[in-house]
């Protein structure tokens, strides 16, 4: 159970109604979610990152700030959009807008707007599954980004 106490958050053990002690397998569960260690998909963790502090770029086309949106229509259908952003002066450089996404179409669309605008210097992702995947890591690292 989560409180909140002056600000601060605090974690409460869970114990049993009855007093009992807890079985050593709930306590390794417990320790795990306290400490964002716990992945019941096995899914791939993210390496550490040592992540640079965020600058302003000091010329057009220098930096891309690119992410994705989600939306559905009237009739439940979802779409994403695509957004790709100049840092410098925060310009819409283009939105792409299809119901799948996957990482090929997104370095497809980066290609398209290279022709357009040139390759930028360097790109400013979140951790999407579309920006983590290995051809999208590769991509980046033909085109020295």
């Amino acid at each position: 159970m989560l409180c909140h106490l002056t600000g601060r958050e605090c974690w409460h053990k869970p114990s049993s109604p009855f007093g009992e002690r807890i079985e050593p397998e709930a306590e390794q569960l417990y320790r795990s979610l306290v400490n964002n260690t716990h992945n019941p998909q096995g899914k791939r963790q993210l390496p550490n990152r040592n992540p640079e502090p965020l600058a302003a770029p000091s010329a057009l086309g220098k930096c891309w700030s690119m992410d994705f949106m989600s939306d559905s229509l009237h009739n439940k259908v979802r779409f994403r959009t695509f957004n790709v952003i100049d840092g410098f002066n925060r310009e819409i450089l283009g939105i792409d807008i299809a119901t799948s996404m996957p990482s090929l179409r997104v370095i497809r669309y980066l290609d398209q707007l290279a022709e357009w605008h040139g390759y930028p210097e360097k790109i400013r992702v979140d951790n999407g599954s579309e920006f983590t995947s290995e051809v999208f890591a590769n991509w980046a690292k033909r085109m020295a980004l």
